[in-house]
């Protein structure tokens, strides 16, 4: 007769990975992209023509400026192309703008798809903030690209102040952007008040003008301005004759950096608070 097999238990089961190891990255990088089309289709997705949105408002806005502004002006203040001053000055500072403007209300908008335990806000904010650099960088190529058919070609432009205007303009976004978002879940009026503070700044931030053609009380006030220095980093790198040594990249980019650290700080003591909202 065959001798009876003593009883086994049966092995542990293994324990769930906690969302915050790092065996989760791969899927980290998952859910970020997961959102970066949701919030795709979300933006622009009910609109007809769709994502040819987020390039048809920047164009528009251009024309808009070379169309009222070369109708009292011989030539723009620097250069000779009106497309060209007004596209490298809206551009960065519309890249600015959408950050700040995409991240503020993102994890508000995000509730739903934060009952998710794989998705985490850190997750929603950085898929935001990829998803509208990518957009911005694309839609500015074109438009450059556009602007260079259009009037025979462009200078070439210096590619160490192109790359610093575009890392300022992205690092302050970034960090305000994040430090909104803490604004917005500690106080959801913060959110109109930023709305009412924002709506001037195209009007002061240099994307009109040369910081240069002020007079001198209002010139040296300018340079509290970050979105200043942004704006002529850009013209520099289009336009060789514009020196602009006043600007300040390593200034402009800690700020941005000292922003983000100061709202992830203040987003991770909220944790409580965003998992019960």
């Amino acid at each position: 007769m065959p001798r009876p097999q003593p009883h086994m238990p049966p092995p542990p089961l293994s324990p769930p990975l906690s969302p915050l190891v790092p065996a989760r990255r791969g899927a980290t990088g998952r859910a970020i992209l997961a959102v970066m089309l949701r919030e795709m289709g979300g933006s622009h997705g009910r609109v007809p023509g769709g994502y040819l949105w987020a390039l048809v408002q920047p164009v528009g806005t251009i024309l808009l400026l070379v169309a009222l502004f070369s109708a009292f002006l011989r030539a723009p203040p620097l250069g000779e192309s009106f497309a060209l001053f007004y596209a490298t000055g809206f551009l960065p500072f519309l890249l600015f703008q959408e950050k700040v403007s995409a991240l503020g209300p993102c994890l508000r908008q995000a509730r739903p798809l934060l009952a998710y335990p794989a998705l985490r806000p850190l997750d929603v904010l950085a898929a935001r903030a990829g998803l509208v650099v990518l957009t911005q960088t694309l839609a500015a190529a074109l438009i450059l690209c556009g602007i260079a058919l259009w009037e025979g070609g462009l200078p070439a432009p210096d590619p160490g102040r192109l790359m610093a205007a575009g890392a300022m303009a992205a690092s302050l976004g970034l960090g305000l952007g994040v430090l909104s978002c803490l604004l917005v879940t500690l106080a959801p009026v913060w959110e109109r008040i930023w709305a009412i503070l924002s709506r001037p700044l195209l009007l002061v931030s240099g994307v009109l003008f040369l910081r240069e053609d002020l007079p001198p009380p209002w010139r040296e006030a300018m340079l509290w301005n970050p979105l200043v220095h942004i704006t002529a980093e850009a013209r520099a790198a289009f336009h060789p004759a514009y020196e602009a040594g006043w600007t300040s990249p390593p200034a402009i980019v800690l700020a941005g950096l000292a922003m983000l650290a100061l709202g992830l700080a203040g987003l991770h003591g909220q944790r409580g608070r965003l998992a019960e909202s």
